[in-house]
């Protein structure tokens, strides 16, 4: 059975890591540059599962992205990156997006992203780098 897609909105020095390693997860990363190739991404498939969001570099930018994810129709999980100060602010309103700071570890988002396709669940948690 073929494992679904995770579309991923990351700066470039972050994509390849999260590619490989998703990649060897049988996942099927489709990078994403700007909502409109989400926006694309969505209309010419079904078979998306998560998306992996930064939401330090440009927060306005990641919004676009999520209501795209939860459109009428759609309901796709998100997992957002943001800064420290973000996610005191999104605590406890974050819905399906998970969202914590960078860097707990160098193959943190690419573990829980492999994770949520496989694991029902009706919220996904916030959560915090064990830095902050």
């Amino acid at each position: 059975m073929a494992r679904p897609a995770i579309a991923i909105a990351l700066p470039g020095d972050e994509q390849p890591h999260v590619v490989d390693v998703l990649k060897e997860a049988d996942f099927e990363p489709v990078v994403v540059g700007c909502p409109g190739d989400l926006e694309a991404l969505l209309a010419s498939r079904h078979d998306v599962a998560v998306a992996i969001l930064d939401g330090e570099s440009d927060f306005d930018e990641s919004l676009e992205y999520y209501e795209l994810l939860h459109e009428p129709g759609r309901d796709i999980p998100a997992l957002m990156i943001v800064s420290p100060r973000t996610l005191d602010r999104l605590s406890g309103a974050a819905g399906r997006a998970s969202a914590y700071t960078r860097r707990p570890s160098s193959n943190a988002p690419s573990r829980r992203a492999t994770a949520w396709p496989i694991r029902p669940s009706p919220t996904i948690p916030t959560v915090r780098s064990p830095s902050s």
